[in-house]
């Protein structure tokens, strides 16, 4: 008997028959198995150390921040808290259609690679 491996969460499993109740009991994993079949380039990707909440405010912070952190790249007002710096964005319109430009300008580029 060899170990499996669930390609969506990555557990391993004691066998196929293990796989399979595992399919059935984590519907998110089996509707990667079947839906979400990796290229064989996918394969060799590394696992995400990330989550993509984590990832995406990575994105954000890059395109929002100045020389400082917590500074407005835009108006140069500087925050106390990264928060803080994000609710400005609620109330500077201006300041949010620039950060919103450069975080499409972002994606853009790593839609490129």
């Amino acid at each position: 008997m060899t170990d499996v491996q669930c390609k969506s969460c990555l557990k391993i499993l004691l066998s196929e028959g293990a796989l399979i109740i595992h399919y059935d009991k984590s519907p998110l994993c089996r509707k990667w198995a079947l839906q979400c079949a990796l290229t064989p380039d996918e394969l060799h990707e590394a696992v995400p150390t990330q989550t993509i909440q984590q990832l995406a405010m990575e994105y954000v912070r890059q395109a929002i921040t100045g020389e400082k952190e917590c500074e407005c790249k835009f108006c140069h007002l500087s925050f106390a808290t990264f928060e803080k710096h994000l609710a400005h964005y609620d109330a500077s319109m201006i300041c949010n259609r620039m950060a919103h430009r450069e975080f499409k300008l972002r994606m853009k580029k790593i839609g490129d690679k």
